[in-house]
């Protein structure tokens, strides 16, 4: 026998999205699967206007898929669902054409129970298992990361509220994962490295570090690539030399440009960089400043 669904849970509904007090439970299985408001949502996809889009979304039910509370307040949570769900829309997504293709391939990840469309249609929604309740703020966070660095796909921030409203949608497509995985991922603060700021690294290894960061440090648009080319490419003698180890290089050569546009194409950069000066052997006694 298979064991429960972990989308079959109590959750909060809230008469609208303006409605803050005397929400009711619901189950959240039963939810997702009721066509109760079918039609409403149908007609909302099909509005141009979306002034007038939001005015009727806002009209529709709503829930608190992340647990049950007494009003709709983080602070007035009774027990946590175990869920916490992901916006995706267009605000940061504007590359994104087709959310039905992008549904599809979030299904293929373990973690997601649930994907659906919007009410709107012009987004989709995830809900997802995570393994430490007590540390909402904490996985939301790490999941945001994830979503941003691997996928390229930026999560609405405000999913990050406990008592975040869910709107009601219609998804006769809509995928289901019972079993899904539960996320573990914990949150852990980037670190930002400068060759003017506190150092990473101590001895030699610290000051050859230093002088391929100052490379990137500072660098500004339209000469960040080149720069990380030959930062990583100077990094790539120093490890072939065997003053650097390569962990060490991406951890910090990543930690460098994490902020910058494209985080994916940086980091093929510093691959590629590596790759280079790997070719040419050095250390420390034979480079000169910079």
């Amino acid at each position: 026998m298979l064991p429960p669904s972990v989308l079959d849970v109590t959750v909060s509904c809230f008469a609208n999205f303006w409605a803050v007090e005397n929400p009711r439970p619901v189950n959240l299985l039963h939810w997702l699967t009721s066509a109760k408001y079918a039609q409403q949502v149908i007609a909302i996809r099909q509005l141009t206007s979306k002034t007038r889009r939001d005015k009727l979304k806002a009209g529709l039910p709503a829930i608190t898929p992340s647990g049950t509370f007494t009003r709709r307040d983080s602070s007035a949570l009774v027990e946590h669902s175990g869920l916490i769900c992901l916006d995706i829309d267009l605000k940061g997504n504007e590359a994104i054409t087709n959310y039905g293709e992008l549904q599809q391939e979030f299904s293929k990840i373990q973690n997601v129970a649930y994907c659906g469309l919007s009410v709107s249609g012009q987004g989709v929604f995830l809900l997802i298992p995570i393994a430490y309740p007590e540390q909402h703020l904490s996985h939301f966070l790490a999941l945001q990361q994830v979503f941003q660095q691997q996928l390229g796909v930026v999560i609405d921030s405000n999913c990050k509220d406990l008592c975040r409203l869910r709107g009601y949608s219609y998804n006769e497509d809509g995928y289901f994962n019972h079993q899904a995985t539960p996320f573990t991922g914990l949150y852990t603060p980037e670190l930002v490295v400068s060759y003017d700021s506190t150092k990473l690294y101590t001895g030699e290894s610290s000051a050859l570090l230093d002088r391929c960061l100052k490379l990137v440090d500072g660098a500004v648009e339209g000469e960040r690539h080149q720069q990380l080319l030959k930062a990583a490419s100077l990094a790539g003698g120093f490890v072939a030399g065997g003053c650097l180890s390569e962990e060490e290089v991406i951890e910090a050569l990543e930690a460098a440009v994490r902020q910058w546009p494209m985080f994916g194409k940086s980091q093929r950069t510093i691959r590629d960089g590596l790759r280079y000066g790997q070719q040419e052997p050095i250390c420390g006694e034979g480079v000169g400043e910079f």
